[in-house]
């Protein structure tokens, strides 16, 4: 799989501007179950802030603990 803004070829993703992005995460999980992840993930500062973000827009309560 080719995440769409890695590839070169894609310049927008549903009104994202390519340019305008500083740092993406990519997740899919397939029919087997298996959960694929493409992004910063060696970066745990921004995967917790990505973590985060994604649990506010869901609703999801998290405690942080900072």
């Amino acid at each position: 799989m080719e995440c769409p803004f890695c590839d070169g070829e894609q310049k927008h993703i549903k009104d994202v501007n390519k340019e305008n992005v500083k740092e993406h995460l990519f997740i899919t999980l397939d029919i087997d179950n298996h959960f694929h992840v493409h992004g910063p993930v060696y970066d745990k500062n921004l995967i917790k802030m990505f973590i985060l973000a994604i649990a506010k827009e869901s609703g999801i309560e998290i405690m942080d603990e900072e």
